[in-house]
């Protein structure tokens, strides 16, 4: 596992233990979006596209 894949991961179940993925839309893609930033912000370069 690299060190990125350790990151995501501990961003993944800060997000499930924080209870923060209750604020998230569910089947949308602002949804996705809105995960896909907190768990790779500050890992990888992060735009959304409109």
């Amino acid at each position: 596992m690299t060190e990125l894949d350790k990151k995501s991961l501990e961003n993944a179940k800060k997000l499930f233990s924080s209870k923060q993925i209750d604020n998230i839309e569910v089947g949308t893609v602002k949804g996705l979006q809105q995960i896909h930033k907190y768990l790779f912000d500050n890992l990888y370069e992060f735009k959304i596209f409109f």
